[in-house]
């Protein structure tokens, strides 16, 4: 009986623990907030001091940005900052990029059309930058 479970258990960790581990490790980024970093960076190079979007695209983005961008979330979804909704909101449509889930990837929800906007896809976000910005 030990030498059964002995065999299962390597059966185990080679055919599934090894398998899986090593694609879960390879897909890990070194710097789990890479793609947080990657879209301030994007918004510094453009210019961009407003973000609108997703709630659990914008809240992460403005926090990394530490207060170089002002973000306001869709009115449809909780709103945990009203007054920067406000000031994201009175902004020039054009000075105001997007910060979404995939699932708000919608020109309906945009300010502008969907040909105003370079579109980007980092980590589980989609930015829209406005061509026509700051």
């Amino acid at each position: 009986v030990p030498a059964v479970v002995l065999v299962a258990a390597v059966v185990w960790l080679a055919g599934y623990v090894m398998p899986e581990g090593r694609a879960w490790l390879t897909l890990r980024d070194a710097q789990p907030n890479a793609a947080l970093i990657e879209t301030v960076d994007i918004l510094d190079r453009a210019g961009v001091e407003y973000i609108y979007g997703s709630y659990w695209s914008v809240l992460p983005v403005e926090f990394v940005a530490d207060r170089r961008v002002t973000g306001g979330n869709f009115g449809f979804e909780p709103v945990r900052f009203p007054e920067r909704n406000r000031i994201v909101e009175a902004r020039a449509p054009t000075e105001v990029a997007f910060v979404l889930q995939p699932y708000h990837d919608r020109p309906e929800l945009w300010f502008l059309p969907a040909d105003r906007y370079q579109r980007r896809v980092i980590g589980g976000s989609v930015v829209l930058i406005p061509l026509d910005g700051p």
